[in-house]
Parts: structure tokens; C-alpha cells; sequence
């Protein structure tokens, strides 16, 4: 990839994380741009009682922990590595001279944060709604979007499990798997091989 090669070059080093393993805590400050080569990670925050809140789950070619970044704060929120992953981590002071010197990339960059908001306003907006199918149409809607799926005919396949869906509907997974069966059967969504598949414009 295009990026791996630019950060790389900029003096980012590759860091392995086995599955459950912590990136970064909550609280703690940050000195870092992670992006990810392979794997997948998500941010969240845990109540005592243990349960999560997650803000997203980010993938291949996708980076994560910006704000902080940006606001020389600490992190609002826990990473964790959902599976074995390879990140690219490049130290911020590199970071910020690589977006002063290439235009380019930090056009992007900030296109991608635009996106990152967008996301947050839908589902800040779903998950207020008490209804479990709205806040799942929504999440599937961005997701098919998101993947550049513009064909009204063509389908999106939900590469999510129903826990992920859960943690970022705020929703319990009994919920979860009620409301989907029941989408099912009204034809809001099909099924394969126990895989969603959203169909919806």
C-alpha cells in the first residue's frame, strides 16, 4: 500500500499484537499515529461492572486514536487487538512533519476524519432511537456506504459477528439476533450461511 510506503519512510517501525492484546489504555498520553496493516482493533471504554461501550472497530488500512493526536491529550479510550495484528506506529513529532510536508496525504487524512465524524453523527443519532432495528439499518447502511457499494442491486454482506454488532449499537446480543431474524423475515435483510446481508438503498 501507497501509505505503509509513505509512513514507513517517514520513520515508522512495525509492532505485532497478539489477539486481546492492549495497545494503548485509556488515559494514557499518546505519542503515536498507529495505522494498521493487517488485523483488526477496536477502542473502547469498560464500566466496573464490566461492560463496554465501544466507539469502533477498525481494519485493514484504517488508523485509529486521532483525536488525542491532535489535542496532545490523553486517550479517552482502550485499544485492543480483536486479532493478531501488524501495526504501523510512527511517532507523532515524524507525523505532523510528514502532514506539513505532503499535501497530498493530509488532504486525505483529513478527509478521512470527516468520515470518522460522519460516523459518529449516525450512530450518535441511531443509537438514541430505542428501536433496535433502526440503530442496526443505520450501522448497516454506513458500513455498505463505507465499503463504496453504490449499485441499488448489489448487495453488502455484514463482516461483522453479532457481538461486534452489538458493541457498536449498544445493544445486547439477544437483541441483536431477535431483531435480525426478524428483519429476516420481513425481507429488510437475507441471510447466508449465517451471514447478514443488507440490501436496503
Amino acid at each position: 500500500m501507497e501509505e505503509i510506503e509513505l509512513l514507513k519512510k517517514a520513520g515508522g517501525k512495525i509492532k505485532n499484537f497478539k489477539k486481546k492484546e492492549i495497545v494503548f489504555f485509556e488515559s494514557e498520553h499518546v505519542f503515536h499515529y498507529h495505522f494498521i496493516i493487517s488485523g483488526r482493533v477496536k477502542m473502547l471504554n469498560a464500566s466496573e461492572t464490566g461492560k463496554e461501550y465501544v466507539h469502533g472497530i477498525f481494519g485493514s488500512g484504517e488508523s485509529f486514536g486521532e483525536p488525542a493526536l491532535f489535542g496532545n491529550e490523553n486517550y479517552p479510550a482502550t485499544a485492543i487487538a480483536i486479532d493478531d495484528c501488524s501495526l504501523l506506529v510512527l511517532e507523532k513529532t515524524l507525523f505532523f512533519q510528514l502532514l506539513q510536508s505532503n499535501y497530498d496525504y493530509h488532504l486525505a487524512f483529513t478527509a478521512k476524519m470527516c468520515k470518522r465524524l460522519r460516523y459518529k453523527t449516525i450512530m450518535t443519532y441511531a443509537i438514541s432511537s430505542l428501536d433496535a432495528q433502526d440503530r442496526l439499518l443505520s450501522l448497516f447502511a454506513y458500513l455498505k456506504e463505507d465499503q463504496k457499494i453504490k449499485n441499488n442491486d448489489e448487495s453488502y454482506t455484514v463482516d461483522l459477528t453479532r457481538k461486534e454488532i452489538a458493541e457498536l449499537t449498544g445493544l445486547r446480543i439477544e437483541t441483536v439476533i431477535r431483531a435480525v431474524k426478524k428483519m429476516v423475515l420481513e425481507g429488510k435483510l437475507k441471510m447466508d450461511k449465517r451471514k447478514i446481508i443488507y440490501t436496503a438503498t
